[in-house]
């Protein structure tokens, strides 16, 4: 599959509520460099979002810290790179607006800042292993994630083949394991919420909602349907957490020509996986 470019046309800022609940906004400028960049606006500078300066968090979700500055859960937004946004920079709040991937595309697009290119992304290919895992212990499984060439040649640099496998394990509510491929089938896994587990963050975050949370329709709560619902949402949202992972291989272009498996994995999984990627881009 080819994915032909969307260029950012203007500037434009959106206003939200951050993951806290608390007000909180984000920019995103145009750029002619390729991939994401994260502007400071104190030194007036900005870096590539890739695995060179990205980190996980406590929390687990993945930051970029500049000179003081520094944003969170970028992988709701670099996941938006496998659907052509691309030359653009970033820059606003510590914790940006909790949307999901697919809510901020829907906005850009509605707003009518995105502008179809001539041009395609790049792409190369991954030629080796990398992996990540944590051994089994008396209180957790074995925890696994795996990237390896899918064996396909790659014969354009504007040709993306892969596939994504999820392995996942809810002791309360079951396990799934599922694949992706398309394109077409990414893109509804991008509008699905962050997991509600452990299940004791349901009484939690239902008393924070009385006092003004506004996130907790915004997550997959097990309480409210069946488990089998449950762990296909769990599970796209993993699949959409690890494409905006690959997604900071590299600002020069996305991987391809790769399987990806997740087996109980997680971003501090994903990050550490693509930091061992040493072969040349181009």
């Amino acid at each position: 599959m080819k994915i032909k470019k969307k260029i950012l046309t203007e500037p434009i800022t959106i206003v939200g509520r951050n993951v806290w609940g608390f007000k909180s906004y984000i920019t995103f400028t145009p750029c002619n460099k390729p991939g994401w960049h994260f502007y400071n606006p104190v030194t007036k500078k900005d870096i590539p979002i890739d695995r060179h300066h990205v980190q996980c968090s406590k929390m687990s979700n993945l930051f970029i810290r500049y000179w003081r500055a520094e944003m969170h859960i970028l992988e709701h937004l670099l996941s938006l790179r496998w659907f052509g946004l691309d030359g653009i920079c970033i820059s606003g709040s510590t914790y940006p607006p909790y949307w999901s991937a697919l809510e901020y595309l829907n906005y850009l697009e509605e707003h009518g800042v995105l502008a179809e290119s001539d041009e395609y992304m790049k792409s190369f290919p991954i030629t080796e292993e990398y992996a990540y895992s944590r051994p089994h212990t008396y209180f957790q499984k074995p925890r696994v994630v795996i990237l390896s060439p899918s064996g396909t040649p790659h014969t354009e640099e504007e040709f993306i083949d892969m596939m994504i496998s999820v392995y996942i394990d809810y002791k309360e509510i079951g396990t799934s394991f599922k694949s992706y491929r398309s394109i077409d089938s990414f893109r509804s896994v991008l509008g699905t919420y962050p997991q509600g587990y452990p299940l004791y963050r349901y009484n939690l975050c239902k008393i924070l909602s009385g006092f003004g949370w506004p996130h907790f329709g915004k997550v997959v709560w097990s309480q409210n349907q069946a488990s089998d619902i449950t762990l296909k949402e769990f599970s796209d949202h993993r699949a959409a957490d690890i494409l905006g992972d690959l997604a900071m291989i590299s600002s020069l272009g996305l991987p391809s020509n790769f399987i990806f498996d997740s087996s109980l994995g997680g971003h501090l999984f994903d990050l550490n996986t693509t930091k061992q990627y040493r072969s040349p881009i181009y």
